[in-house]
């Protein structure tokens, strides 16, 4: 499910940021669960039965919490922090660490002109 967040309707590719999954990475797999702006409140909810692929958004700091689907149909959410740019894509995955004990939430961030939806 793609969205446009609260505050970025009327803004064009060159001046808002994307929140996408990172299609490349298969293993923990993981997707955009809630986006939290740094100051407080929520901006996009967390909701059982939505998978969003795509946020576009203003530029701004935000907390980007991921749900990540482990064996035995066990869930983390693990949170990091991205300085969204205007004009940027910022593709969301996760990591294992701590002897794979434990799931660490990771971005890359690209120019939105040059995604390619993940291939």
């Amino acid at each position: 499910m793609s969205i446009v967040a609260p505050g970025a309707e009327s803004l064009d590719d060159a001046q808002s940021g994307y929140l996408r999954n990172d299609k490349t990475v298969r293993s923990p797999w993981s997707e955009l669960n809630a986006v939290y702006p740094i100051e407080g409140g929520t901006l996009i909810r967390s909701e059982s039965f939505k998978d969003y692929n795509t946020i576009k958004i203003k530029p701004g700091i935000y907390r980007v919490q991921l749900k990540v689907r482990g064996g035995g149909g066990s869930a983390a959410f693990p949170v990091t922090t991205v300085n969204v740019l205007a004009g940027k894509t910022y593709l969301f995955s996760s990591v294992l660490i701590m002897d794979r004990q434990a799931v660490k939430a990771v971005y890359k961030e690209i120019d939105t002109s040059d995604y390619r939806g993940g291939q």
